[in-house]
């Protein structure tokens, strides 16, 4: 009976409440022994942030930016059939990976020259991929994950505005990674199709592979030696990738990335702000002290959480490269989430403290309210502004003239 009515009640929040005070609302409620029904939660959760974002002023989108260029696409596509995608693919791989495009034909083909429905059905599709990469993660806490997968770094929130493919490339690839040992045919089809949603990926499924050679039929404790062995390994492979990035970009056509691979940028000048900060020190506190009961999955994420972040400040990285710095982040994000499940008392105060810091930077941080002002609708500011409010004043709000 409690269980109901508490479910009932987070709904209530997300009706009556803004969506990011009723996600941390229902993160709090999480810590309790209460289960809360995933796809009750994931329903208004998901409705509730893809109308913050549906319902914004594309006054404010410019006509070259990446959500232009989408849906550009989605037009173009009416025109172009199934083989079409694939041969288009196969003669220019840069930005036509199958995948995405065979979902966005799906819409084309139901809902031609509607690009407004299509947008709403692709951002509801983003939050509920969310949640599911949130459940992978842990199945009873899944909405503690989706408050620190959301709100301890703005990349997802940033990324979902407008950068579909990449999105969901990496919302796949970590899906995989995290139900790695669990799942393994599903961990390695949800890692290996994210490669065709976006290739930006390639380089993890490589490093994922590599880890997989190196810690099969190994059970128990932690293999330090073949630890070692891996990191010197996946250490070279990044070293000669990016010394042959301009030879590999050219025999794939990706004309964008071999200039991104000649415009080379020395990593050093970045500062070490990226590896020495709380971030950074919550996910090596986490991994020091559950060294010998780490998952394999969370071996391959903190190992790659730190290589990665080290080799992008100390070598002169192309710059194609710093797109790794939102996969440095979603791991790190998913380590810190664990940690707040593992050490309940502390991890209630962290979402607490990470709610009152979130809602001051949406108001006050003049860092966070530009960009957001882009991305939500005006009233996200407003606490009491939730999913009835969205849907009441959907006619008032909607200025959808993309």
């Amino acid at each position: 009976m409690i269980s109901v009515l508490l479910n009932f009640l987070i709904v209530f929040f997300f009706i009556f409440l803004n969506p990011v005070y009723a996600l941390f609302i229902s993160a709090l409620i999480n810590f309790s022994k209460v289960r809360i029904n995933f796809f009750l939660f994931t329903s208004v959760f998901s409705l509730s942030f893809c109308l913050l974002y549906f319902l914004k002023d594309y006054h404010l989108i410019q006509n070259w930016s990446d959500f232009a260029l989408n849906l550009n696409q989605f037009y173009e596509l009416q025109n172009i059939n199934w083989g079409g995608i694939v041969d288009r693919f196969l003669m220019f791989p840069a930005g036509n990976e199958p995948l995405f495009w065979f979902y966005v034909k799906f819409f084309s083909s139901f809902i031609s020259n509607n690009n407004e429905m299509f947008t709403f059905f692709h951002y509801f599709i983003t939050f509920i991929l969310f949640s599911f990469l949130a459940k992978a993660i842990d199945k009873k806490h899944f909405v503690i994950v989706l408050a620190c997968l959301l709100f301890t770094n703005f990349g997802l929130i940033n990324n979902a505005q407008e950068i579909w493919r990449h999105t969901f490339a990496f919302s796949f690839l970590m899906i995989g990674l995290v139900l790695m040992g669990k799942k393994n045919r599903l961990s390695r089809t949800s890692t290996y199709i994210s490669f065709l949603f976006h290739f930006s990926t390639l380089p993890i499924i490589i490093f994922y592979e590599t880890f997989c050679l190196f810690m099969k039929n190994d059970r128990g404790t932690i293999p330090n030696r073949k630890i070692f062995y891996y990191l010197g390994t996946t250490l070279i492979a990044f070293i000669v990738f990016t010394k042959l990035g301009t030879e590999i970009a050219s025999l794939l056509n990706y004309e964008r990335l071999t200039e991104y691979y000649k415009s080379m940028l020395v990593a050093k000048r970045s500062g070490y702000q990226r590896l020495f900060n709380i971030f950074s020190f919550l996910v090596f506190i986490y991994l020091w002290i559950n060294w010998n009961q780490l998952t394999k999955s969370e071996l391959f994420i903190g190992t790659q959480y730190f290589l990665i972040t080290i080799l992008l400040i100390q070598l002169p990285i192309p710059e194609i490269f710093q797109r790794f710095n939102y996969y440095v982040v979603l791991l790190g994000s998913i380590i810190i989430a664990k940690m707040m499940i593992k050490y309940m008392k502390a991890g209630f105060l962290f979402i607490l403290f990470l709610f009152i810091f979130n809602v001051w930077s949406i108001n006050y941080n003049p860092l966070v309210i530009e960009p957001l002002a882009k991305k939500w609708h005006a009233k996200h500011q407003n606490f009491e502004y939730g999913l009835g409010k969205l849907l009441f004043n959907y006619k008032k709000l909607h200025n959808f003239n993309f």
